[in-house]
């Protein structure tokens, strides 16, 4: 097995035994699916306005949450792990479950192509900054042991 194919085996078995069989298969249909119903053209038609207000909500939104408890947090976790953990909220299946049914309340579609943008920015900004911020937070996990070892 090549090492490409071995992580993606050690990812999928991950998966699977973390999440379960029924979870990663519903997952992946979802995400299937999802795909498959993205309406691309309507967000051409949007111009760049509704990327840029979306991102501009999608970046702060646990940042501010988890700074504002930050002093609830200090025991728990150091800076470096607050800001980890207050930049990974992507924004996915529950977003699309409230909007679904809004939708077809308000008859108003704009709510699905909305939060189908919202949900693709969120899955493309936080899947191409899981490996770098991973990477800086393994980085960082000798000076956290240090700061731990050392007396105050």
């Amino acid at each position: 097995m090549t090492e490409p194919d071995r992580a993606w085996h050690e990812l999928l078995t991950g998966i699977l035994l973390r999440e379960g069989v029924g979870a990663a298969v519903f997952g992946t249909l979802l995400g299937l699916l999802l795909g498959l119903a993205l309406p691309v053209g309507e967000w051409a038609g949007l111009g760049w306005g509704a990327p840029v207000v979306l991102g501009a909500a999608l970046l702060p939104r646990r940042l501010v949450t988890l700074w504002t408890l930050r002093p609830l947090l200090r025991g728990v976790h150091d800076r470096s792990e607050t800001f980890f953990l207050s930049w990974f909220g992507p924004i996915g299946v529950s977003a699309l479950f409230y909007a679904t049914p809004t939708e077809r309340h308000t008859g108003n579609h704009d709510v699905f192509v909305h939060t189908t943008l919202a949900i693709t920015l969120s899955v493309l900004v936080h899947g191409l900054s899981t490996a770098p911020l991973s990477a800086w937070l393994q980085h960082r996990e000798p000076e956290r042991e240090q700061e731990e070892e050392s007396p105050a």
